[in-house]
């Protein structure tokens, strides 16, 4: 039995020996057994690190805290991010329909979000509920074995995302304009570049965000990983919304 418990940070790997007709699926049945691999264990985990910004031809990098909190059931994914001067962004997914709900206390052009070069629904993986346009030829990222999918958004935004074949993860996305081509250049990508174990549970602790002018590099050192229904997350998530945090 492995696990590699997911969305994005959380990646469950089930059973291997449900692994071997994975490769063998067809694309939209593959996205759709990496979506109920995100809800298959019910958990929680508040994550704490550094995001580290370098952006072209504007000097050294910064560097801000952040917090990133998820909770994830059969039925719905919630997320939050945290940054400074109490700045944050939720989300949460139906899994089942894809319906999404995004929010937040600061204006697009004045986020340090935005400035980072990322989305709150891109760290919580909401690309997995998109349509398959297409599936390209399969590639290896970082040693492992990756069916490639061209998905669409429902407002029209591609996405080439590089899926796991055996523990039905996403290790790579590129995100395009909308109405673009996967053949131009994608305006920002994300990368897991990094895991720890955590009380039975892989946990993606360094994520890199890029493009042609920025890089954004997330290192999470203080990770905490529950059960759903622990009221540890109750309180997070009452925390995060009231603005306590």
């Amino acid at each position: 039995m492995k696990k590699l418990f997911a969305v994005l940070l959380l990646i469950a790997a089930g059973n291997t020996l449900l692994t071997a007709g994975h490769g063998e699926l067809p694309p939209q049945a593959f996205l759709a057994l990496a979506r109920s691999r995100c809800s298959m264990q019910s958990s929680f985990a508040d994550l704490r690190g550094l995001a580290t910004h370098l952006r072209k031809n504007q000097g050294g990098a910064s560097a801000y805290p952040i917090r990133f909190i998820i909770r994830f059931n059969s039925k719905t994914v919630e997320a939050a991010i945290t940054l400074p001067n109490k700045e944050k962004h939720y989300y949460q997914q139906d899994m089942q329909s894809g319906k999404q709900q995004i929010s937040g206390n600061v204006k697009s052009q004045d986020s340090l979000l935005n400035k980072l070069g990322f989305r709150v629904e891109d760290m919580a993986l909401s690309f997995l509920n998109y349509t398959v346009k297409q599936e390209l030829p399969s590639e290896t990222v970082k040693t492992v074995k990756c069916r490639v999918l061209y998905l669409l958004s429902p407002e029209g935004e591609p996405v080439k995302a590089w899926i796991s074949e055996e523990y039905l993860f996403p290790l790579k996305a590129e995100f395009f304009a909308r109405n673009s081509s996967i053949n131009s250049k994608p305006e920002r990508s994300l990368e897991i570049t990094g895991f720890k174990k955590i009380n039975n549970y892989y946990v993606a602790t360094d994520i890199a965000l890029f493009s042609s002018t920025y890089r954004t590099r997330i290192a999470f050192s203080d990770c905490v990983v529950l059960k759903a229904d622990d009221p540890q997350g109750d309180r997070v998530f009452k925390s995060v919304k009231n603005g306590d945090d």
